[in-house]
C-alpha cells in the first residue's frame, strides 16, 4: 500500500497524518522528550514569524511543534511550565479534529496524563503499527482534552481579533 500522499513530503515537523499507519489507522505513540529548543516558524512566506516550543523526541527523525493548549498539557505532565524540565519525560500523542480559522482540519494532541512506565517506545517514521496502534475510539480524557484545546484556541482567536 502507498502511503498518504502528505507523509511524501520532505516535511521536518510532525503533521496529523504522520499519525496513521499506512493502512489509515491512528495510532498513539509515547515517545521520550530529549530537546526543546525555540523555534521560529512562518504559517506561509512573507507572514510574520511565531515563536514557539520544538521538540526533539528519542528516536524520531520529525520534531513535534508545541501549541500552546499542547504546551499546558506537558508542562502539567512534566510538573515544571519550565521547558528545560521537560526533557526525560515521555508523552503520548494522537491526531484529533480542529479548526483553523474557519477551515476544519486535524492536529496532533497530547494525551493529558503522563504514559505509565511499560508504555512502550514508539517511533513516528515509520510507525510500529503492532506496538502503538490503536483502533479504540478517543478516551474521555482525551475528549476533554480536545475540547478543552478547542475553546482554549477560539478564546485566543477572539482576543487577536479583539485586539
Amino acid at each position: 500500500t502507498m502511503p498518504d500522499y502528505r507523509k511524501m513530503y520532505d516535511k521536518p515537523y510532525l503533521a496529523a497524518w504522520d499519525l496513521y499507519d499506512d493502512q489509515g489507522r491512528p495510532i498513539k505513540p509515547t515517545l521520550t522528550i530529549v530537546q526543546v529548543e525555540q523555534g521560529e516558524l512562518r504559517s506561509a512566506p512573507g507572514s510574520k514569524v511565531d515563536r514557539c516550543p520544538v521538540i526533539t523526541f528519542k528516536g524520531a527523525k520529525k520534531k513535534f511543534v508545541v501549541n500552546k493548549g499542547n504546551g499546558a498539557i506537558i508542562s502539567e505532565i512534566a510538573g515544571s511550565k519550565l521547558s528545560e524540565n521537560w526533557v526525560g519525560h515521555r508523552i503520548t500523542l494522537f491526531a484529533a479534529p480542529t479548526t483553523v480559522g474557519k477551515r476544519k482540519t486535524e492536529g496532533i494532541r497530547v494525551v493529558p496524563v503522563a504514559p505509565s512506565r511499560n508504555a512502550p517506545e514508539g517511533s513516528i517514521q515509520p510507525p510500529v503499527a503492532t506496538e502503538i496502534a490503536t483502533q479504540i475510539p478517543p478516551t474521555p480524557e482525551e475528549i476533554e482534552a480536545i475540547k478543552a484545546q478547542e475553546q482554549y484556541e477560539a478564546e485566543q482567536e477572539a482576543r487577536t481579533r479583539a485586539s
